[in-house]
């Protein structure tokens, strides 16, 4: 919720400030439709297309193992559920913030259905061990986390 949350709220912050308030108010509403929209399986459709896209990258492509043909499947089932997205079930809102925004209406309102579906993911209690187990006491200065917190006046959060 937390990562949702932000993102929203980079994304009002990301508005020129000679935006209108309709014209913010359309984008807001395209994204909550994305958002209203969207289920679990979508989240999931939405978050392998990200994660097939970000293993190209040559800094994480030996730890994936994506075959061709998969790529081409978790592409036809994004473009699918973009377009119904955009064309069925969201088609107003996308209309009014195209008019108020342009393209970038389509991205803002997108990145924000991401981040809600990689934030996800993120809540599995598998992926959160696993986080846990990194950042153990082995690995973490618990002492310079501690004065941290103190110098920021704010009680420890454990």
């Amino acid at each position: 919720m937390l990562r949702f949350i932000s993102g929203f709220a980079a994304l009002l912050m990301a508005c020129q400030w000679n935006c209108s308030a309709r014209a913010a108010g359309s984008v807001d509403d395209f994204t909550n439709c994305l958002l209203a929209s969207s289920s679990a399986d979508d989240a999931v459709t939405l978050t392998q297309w990200m994660f097939a896209a970000l293993a190209l990258n040559p800094a994480v492509s030996p730890l994936s193992s994506i075959t061709p043909e998969q790529r081409t499947s978790i592409n036809d089932q994004a473009v699918a559920l973009f377009n119904r997205l955009i064309f069925d079930d969201c088609r107003a809102e996308t209309v009014s913030a195209l008019k108020d925004q342009g393209p970038s209406a389509i991205n803002a309102g997108f990145e924000v259905l991401g981040q809600a579906a990689a934030g996800g993911l993120m809540s599995n209690p598998a992926v959160t061990a696993a986080i846990k187990r990194g950042l153990s006491t082995r690995t973490v200065d618990q002492a310079k986390w501690d004065q941290l917190f103190q110098d920021a006046g704010l009680p420890l959060p454990y």
